[in-house]
């Protein structure tokens, strides 16, 4: 098993999500840890291929997300300032980038769906139509609870 010191060591201390400085100090929102690539959750292992050291607050938020969809709403959160390295975020935050991960899985799995049967993709497609669209094809679309939120 791979160990977070030589994981951030590896990274030079920094995030694998937002490039804040890592601490080795623990408690705090910088403290550095282990996150699996592919969440454990989903058949993820422990191999060093499929680890990173996060921050704790982005590993927190993370959770069992998809690392790929994380790291992009992660730097949408940066840029728009709702989320810097190195900071706890806000709960409206924790929902928001769960929310975005979601929808950007909906939006992949509806093309998928669309290219295997030859529908053309929507342009800029209405988000609620597509959920609709999402529920009579029998993909189950959860918006985030606000116990999903209270984890951060």
């Amino acid at each position: 098993m791979v160990c977070r010191w030589r994981l951030a060591e590896a990274q030079n201390w920094r995030c694998a999500y937002c490039s804040a400085v890592m601490t080795s100090e623990p408690g705090g929102p910088t403290e550095a840890t282990r996150d699996h690539v592919v969440p454990r959750s989903v058949g993820g292992d422990d191999s060093s291929q499929n680890l990173v050291a996060a921050c704790f607050s982005c590993n927190v938020v993370k959770a069992d997300l998809d690392a790929w969809g994380f790291a992009r709403a992660r730097m949408r959160a940066v840029r728009a300032r709702r989320w810097l390295p190195g900071q706890w975020p806000s709960l409206e935050t924790c929902v928001r980038i769960r929310s975005d991960v979601q929808e950007d899985e909906l939006d992949y799995l509806l093309n998928a769906w669309r290219a295997r049967r030859g529908v053309p993709s929507p342009t800029k497609g209405d988000r609620r139509a597509m959920r609709e669209q999402a529920e009579r094809l029998g993909i189950v679309f959860h918006e985030p609870a606000a116990s999903e939120g209270a984890e951060c």
